[in-house]
């Protein structure tokens, strides 16, 4: 499937691969969790546990891991850890296809109403189901529903509470209002705390292969344009970030910014054109604040990063206060850059 984004700003368009739908409609699950791996199996087991408590049992819960053609120990442990769990059925790839492919393979192989791509790293806290079917049949209409969520870090340890309250405006009934619009502006839907009609997905087509970071974002777009988004005012999931995460490796190297801006053209060219401006402008500056890795890498000693940070952040919002911020970390660099080359010649001359 090719949605056509082109526009006279030369937006390039996406590739999105269908996703077929369940044509036999009957004796199918309320509940599709499915799981993608790759090459990582050390919180598996406790993101298995955290389902597998709540499991109201097979008619009502598909529970699958797609793995993207893990190696060596990694695919040997992995089927180890599902040894224990019989209740888990287990999809390889043939050939390693990459997140967001492994991700549309999920959906795919989905046969419930509902959809939780629930990522290996990450758990559900209990009562995540029942909550959530709750407040889905009590609205009818919802394409996905989400939550807030707690950051834990490698320990398990929490971090930190996101998504709370609600950054898009909502209804009393805990709806957002102007979803397209809204969610267009900023990604606040965590994948691990979002549930997705499996219905939504075969109309708006799936994740976009050729986005990396904010590939999740890209998508949550398209779904707000199918149908309404619930919001449940209370945190049922455990987001875990470590320096083993993807979406860590990526931020690091910075280059994640380019596609970020693309996104942001691509979103908001969808939108009508009298609400384009306002939305440019809210998500580049909501985007811009990504441009604070600079001082972690400027601390780290990755110069380049740190510069390329401070060049987005005055591009998404060219403002006085990120120019300051520009200047301050080309200097920094200058600094610790003279700093390095200095050092071995004032301790020889001592």
């Amino acid at each position: 499937m090719l949605f056509s984004l082109s526009t006279r700003n030369c937006i390039q368009d996406l590739e999105y691969p269908t996703i077929e739908p369940i044509l036999d409609a009957t004796r199918r699950p309320f509940w599709s969790v499915m799981i993608p791996v790759y090459n990582r199996t050390q919180y598996l087991e406790r993101a298995l546990e955290s389902v597998i408590g709540q499991d109201p049992g097979p008619a009502e819960m598909q529970i699958e891991i797609v793995d993207d053609c893990s190696t060596g120990e990694n695919r040997e442990q992995m089927i180890n850890v599902l040894s224990s769990y019989p209740r888990v059925s287990l999809y390889h790839q043939p050939v390693h296809v990459g997140m967001s492919a492994n991700w549309n393979t999920c959906i795919q192989r989905a046969r419930g109403r509902w959809v939780h791509l629930l990522h290996d790293d990450d758990m559900v806290l209990p009562d995540f189901y029942i909550k959530y079917r709750q407040f889905i049949e009590k609205h009818v209409g919802l394409v996905l529903a989400f939550a807030p969520v707690i950051e834990i870090d490698e320990n398990d340890i929490w971090v930190q509470i996101h998504n709370s309250p609600c950054p898009y405006p909502l209804t009393q009934e805990g709806i957002v209002s102007n979803p397209s619009c809204e969610v267009s502006k900023e990604n606040c839907i965590v994948p691990s705390a979002a549930v997705v009609l499996r219905e939504a997905y075969s109309a708006a087509g799936g994740f976009a292969t050729s986005l990396s970071y904010v590939v999740d974002w890209e998508m949550w777009m398209r779904i707000a344009r199918t149908g309404p988004l619930g919001f449940l005012n209370h945190p049922y999931t455990l987001y875990r970030n470590h320096r083993g995460s993807s979406s860590r490796d990526l931020i690091v190297t910075g280059r994640v910014m380019a596609e970020i801006w693309q996104t942001i053209k691509v979103g908001v060219n969808r939108l009508p054109y009298g609400q384009q401006r306002e939305v440019r402008l809210c998500a580049s500056r909501n985007w811009a604040r990504c441009s604070d890795y600079r001082v972690i890498s400027l601390a780290e000693h990755k110069y380049k990063v740190a510069l390329l940070y401070s060049y987005w952040a005055f591009r998404l919002h060219p403002s006085v206060k990120n120019l300051l911020r520009g200047v301050e970390c080309i200097l920094g660099v200058v600094k610790s850059v003279l700093g390095q080359r200095l050092k071995p010649k004032l301790t020889s001359a001592r």
